[in-house]
């Protein structure tokens, strides 16, 4: 039998060799939302033959409203993953049909035509993932907390620092989740470092702990610390004016304020862009 499987034969050898019990045909709706649907494994069959059905109208932005036939999730038998932390149950991404046809709104289905579009253009597309986590710990009180806290993040710049580096500079971690700490541990080791707004949120809205995304330059002794927003890309934006500022003798609020024009202007031409698309 072939590493991945590619029918329901194949699948169901995988489900009896791994002893699983319980499989989820899940799918995503327009907005990335999942969708899925328990079923025993005793009925790997009958959703491979039938699909999951799910009432599209509730399911999310798929268009579809209240009126519209139930659509059918379809298991994609090579997408077949045992769930690491629950190894009784599985999971298989699925593609959308209605009525027996392919749901022309469905993200899978989209994908796969503009994947085909693209070779008959003489393309093949090449695609990575930022998979984004959580590294957490549990307490003495038995409450889970983010294990990438404060004072760890304080502990990891204060050991650089004795370690005799002249400048310290982090990416990421300047945002506005709780997770995101860094700027604030800056502010622990230096009181007077320059910290200004590249955006400004509403708190509270979605992920959104704090108020904004800030980046920081800071000093302690001899070592600078450089807090910068990410992706790399605002990260390659932005290194230039540090290094040019730096090597100037720019103090520390003329140059986070260098940084955070340049990132404000971009997230406005980027943002700019977006809208007239």
């Amino acid at each position: 039998m072939a590493d991945t499987p590619s029918s329901v034969e194949e699948v169901r050898a995988l489900v009896d060799e791994l002893g699983i019990e319980f499989v989820f045909a899940q799918f995503v709706e327009m907005h990335g939302k999942p969708n899925a649907k328990l079923v025993p494994a005793s009925h790997l069959e009958d959703v491979f033959a039938e699909g999951a059905g799910f009432a599209g109208f509730a399911a999310g932005e798929i268009w579809q409203g209240p009126h519209d036939p139930d659509l059918a999730a379809m298991p994609d038998p090579a997408s077949f993953t045992q769930v690491p932390w629950q190894p009784e149950l599985a999971r298989f991404a699925c593609d959308v049909f209605v009525e027996g046809e392919p749901w022309p709104y469905c993200p899978r289905t989209i994908l796969r035509r503009q994947l085909d579009r693209a070779k008959d253009m003489g393309f093949v597309f090449k695609t990575g993932m930022e998979a984004e986590f959580f590294l957490v710990k549990r307490g003495p009180d038995g409450r889970i907390t983010v294990a990438d806290d404060l004072d760890s993040a304080i502990g990891a710049l204060t050991e650089a620092g004795l370690k005799g580096h002249g400048l310290v500079v982090t990416t990421g971690g300047t945002g506005a989740e709780s997770k995101d700490c860094v700027v604030e541990a800056i502010q622990a080791l230096d009181p007077t470092a320059a910290t200004p707004y590249v955006v400004h949120y509403h708190r509270g809205q979605g992920r959104h702990a704090k108020d904004g995304v800030r980046l920081a330059v800071g000093c302690v002794e001899l070592t600078t610390y450089v807090a910068l927003t990410g992706p790399h890309r605002e990260v390659r934006l932005v290194a230039p004016v540090m290094v040019r500022g730096l090597k100037l003798g720019m103090s520390n609020d003329q140059l986070a304020e260098e940084m955070a024009n340049l990132l404000r202007a971009d997230l406005t031409d980027r943002h700019g862009a977006i809208a007239s698309n």
